[in-house]
């Protein structure tokens, strides 16, 4: 049975290293529609997600069938991070 999966991404407005980490999870996440991702500006809305509160952006935190996955990560991720992040290598 497949597994749900979600990443967190939890980033600022105005944050140049959060824009240029979107964009790559952006074009990530169009090659791999079986997982879930939410944004969250942390500009607007103080998040704590799985009592995760993040102290640098970007950041990113993984749910698998709605329970934290491993351990969050801060700092831009490329593709194949991403890979190995969401377990879809």
């Amino acid at each position: 049975m497949p597994q749900a999966k979600t990443i967190y991404f939890f980033h600022e407005e105005g944050c140049g290293v959060c824009a240029a980490a979107g964009a790559v999870l952006e074009k990530w996440s169009d090659s791999h529609p079986e997982v879930m991702v939410v944004w969250l500006d942390l500009t607007r809305h103080p998040w704590v997600k799985h009592g995760f509160d993040p102290r640098k952006t970007p950041a990113y935190l993984l749910e698998v069938d709605f329970k934290p996955s491993g351990k969050p990560v801060e700092g831009g991720l490329k593709a194949k991070e991403l890979d190995r992040f969401a377990g879809v290598v």
